[in-house]
């Protein structure tokens, strides 16, 4: 089974481009951040970029995203060849089935944590 889950944010704006045949195609590249503790006992971060391939219909959604955009990504691990003078090169990617995105709560409501609750028409219902 070839199945990739990421999450963690976008790392530039991603780069949208459209086929021949009129597919949307964007690229971009997210950046995951795990934390693990090191020989000495320190936390330490590691962050790996991932590049990313959307196609339709995942590339609906990824062609508004911006750079910083919290993102999840189910697809899975693909490598592919080129030839560039004279020479076969091999690239991996993450291909995109589906992307989606994590709301900004404080910023879409326009309230912070502290605020809820602090309606004076709110009844409570117990």
């Amino acid at each position: 089974m070839n199945n990739v889950q990421l999450m963690g944010n976008l790392a530039r704006d991603p780069k949208v481009s459209v086929t021949r045949t009129g597919k949307t195609l964007v690229r971009m590249t997210v950046a995951c951040s795990e934390t693990y503790r090191g020989s000495d006992g320190q936390a330490k971060e590691l962050t790996s970029f991932v590049p990313v391939t959307c196609w339709p219909p995942s590339s609906d959604l990824a062609q508004n995203l911006l750079k910083g955009d919290r993102v999840f990504v189910l697809g899975r691990f693909t490598t592919n060849s080129y030839e560039k003078d004279g020479e076969k090169r091999y690239y991996s990617e993450v291909t995109a089935n589906y992307v989606g995105t994590f709301p900004k709560l404080a910023q879409s409501a326009g309230k912070s944590f502290d605020d809820m609750g602090t309606e004076a028409d709110e009844e409570i219902p117990f």
